[in-house]
């Protein structure tokens, strides 16, 4: 599970590097740190919520009663922090090249 934590920051660092040069290759990269919170605590939130999860040694856990709750109460902290924080998804149609909306 720490593996899979590291490797969801790394990749959130990295992706987020990459598309900051594609769209400014003059401008400094600024860090991620709330797209990189944010996936962490995501991760952290799906990984508390599996059947096998560390928190089954609590007295009175279960995961089926468990679960849904972690999941639904995270992904409500998540998305209300971010948009606190001001950051927002976007949506765009793009068209390929046949010329089929995505």
């Amino acid at each position: 599970m720490l593996a899979l934590f590291l490797t969801t920051i790394a990749l959130t660092t990295g992706l987020s590097y990459r598309k900051q040069k594609e769209a400014n290759a003059s401008d400094p990269f600024r860090f991620p740190l709330v797209e990189v919170l944010a996936a962490s605590a995501g991760f952290l939130v799906w990984a508390l919520s599996l059947p096998s999860t560390p928190l089954r040694d609590f007295c009175g856990y279960t995961p089926s009663s468990w679960g849904p709750f972690i999941l639904l109460a995270g992904t409500i902290t998540i998305a209300t922090t971010v948009y606190i924080a001001g950051k927002t998804v976007t949506w765009k149609k793009m068209l390929t090249d046949s010329g089929n909306v995505v």
